[in-house]
């Protein structure tokens, strides 16, 4: 109605103008109101055509839909649209709380994907499921003939609805019944590596993020202060920017934390970081990111590298900095638009592919490169053959990541578990302690 408004007002004007000037001027108006609009007439007969004579028959709702998402796909690859129930999930994911069973689940390939976690109090935690357990079926679906989008789909539902599910124990099979119910998850986890050193694992910046953080930071420094924390953005994909500039505000006193910039000098806004009682200015800081660190995540490690509250060790981050704004529409759909970039402290942009450098760089050892060892490690035993040739079955049999998740981190089991076998996250316990 604006847009029609101003095309009237224009016209109009130009019509009133013309009774002195001449027709020509009322001529060039109407073509300046109109001339953005001409691929709307386009647009409606191709509707009505495909409408009216593809061979199936279609909704008009579905070819907007689908006008629309042509339209964003050509934007970049951030800028997304979202039909009414994937902006139900976005909602769900930014709240912390969504319908399901409550685990999540490690790579997908072509064996099943391992559980990597179940969630405290959840669903699948009561009905008995592990860290480990591997996924085999949904109602007796196999998952391996499934995509990762179809396997989540299957596990969410309404609350109350049961989902049968087939899990490999140790290989042996085992036939679990769990209940979905609303499940509240948990993006901040925080614990001790000794007394006096922190670990603080965030897994992405939704709401109260920042606030779950200073609580874990109080919980940690409860018996004795806080000598240095590690904080753990790897596999982290982002979230609001809001939360992850209060984040960083828990660490500042003074200064940009981030400023975002649109396409022109009135769409661009500077985040400053607030003094407070609570601040911890000077409490010594490792970041440890990868390339699944992405958005959020980055303005996290860059703003605290740049600012040199933090050493950033790991693998460069995923490169995206910018900030997408999300428009809802009658229908329940929504639209994530690209309006603005990140520029840090230091003024450089995030760049799309590049990321952030960590100070330090760590790389983790691959899947093959861990079953090689394995193996090695196999053959070195003084062992009767019989046993080296069962060792070896069992370390053939080990479901492998796929190798665009070589380099994620080993999340399942302890803390002192992983850091075991956690390259960057034992780089990181050795610097932060070389810095007391």
């Amino acid at each position: 109605m604006r847009q029609t408004l101003k095309a009237f007002t224009l016209v109009a004007g130009a019509f009133a103008g013309g009774l002195i000037g001449g027709s020509s001027i009322v001529r060039s108006a109407w073509a300046s109101a109109t001339d953005s609009y001409d691929g709307l007439n386009t647009l409606a007969r191709a509707m009505t055509t495909i409408e009216s004579s593809y061979v199936e028959e279609l909704q008009t709702l579905e070819l907007v839909h689908a006008a629309v998402q042509g339209m964003v796909d050509d934007l970049d690859p951030h800028s997304v649209w979202l039909p009414p129930k994937e902006y139900q999930r976005l909602q769900e994911r930014a709240d912390g709380r969504y319908l399901g069973i409550g685990i999540e689940l490690g790579a997908f390939g072509e064996a099943s994907p391992v559980i990597d976690r179940v969630l405290p109090r959840g669903p699948a935690a009561l009905a008995g499921i592990q860290p480990g357990d591997l996924l085999v079926a949904i109602d007796g679906g196999e998952v391996s003939t499934l995509t990762s989008a179809e396997v989540l789909e299957n596990l969410n539902g309404p609350q109350g609805a049961s989902v049968q599910l087939t899990l490999l124990r140790g290989g042996v099979p085992v036939n679990l019944t769990v209940v979905r119910d609303e499940v509240l998850e948990i993006s901040v986890e925080g614990e001790l590596l000794e007394p006096g050193w922190g670990y603080l694992r965030l897994k992405h910046f939704s709401r109260r993020v920042a606030t779950e953080t200073d609580l874990a930071l109080s919980r940690m420094a409860r018996d004795q202060p806080l000598n240095g924390v590690i904080i753990d953005l790897r596999d982290n994909p982002g979230g609001l920017i809001t939360e992850a500039v209060e984040l960083v505000d828990l660490f500042l006193s003074e200064g940009l934390i981030v400023q975002t910039r649109g396409r022109d000098a009135s769409q661009i806004e500077s985040f400053e970081a607030t003094a407070e009682a609570s601040d911890r200015s000077t409490l010594p800081i490792v970041v440890l990111v990868n390339g699944g660190s992405a958005s959020a995540s980055e303005l996290v490690a860059g703003a605290l590298q740049d600012t040199g509250r933090a050493t950033i060790i790991g693998a460069s981050t995923y490169g995206k900095g910018s900030m997408q704004h999300v428009y809802e529409f009658e229908d329940g759909s929504a639209l994530k638009l690209t309006v603005a970039r990140y520029y840090l402290p230091g003024g450089e942009s995030i760049e799309p592919g590049v990321g952030v450098t960590p100070d330090v760089e760590v790389t983790l050892q691959s899947a093959p490169d861990q079953l090689r060892a394995l193996k090695e490690a196999v053959a070195e035993l003084s062992i009767s053959t019989s046993d080296r040739q069962r060792l070896e079955a069992m370390v053939d049999a080990l479901p492998l990541r796929d190798s665009a998740s070589t380099t994620s981190p080993p999340w399942t089991g302890t803390l002192a578990e992983r850091l075991e076998a956690d390259s960057q996250l034992q780089a990181a316990w050795e610097h932060l302690r070389s810095e007391r």
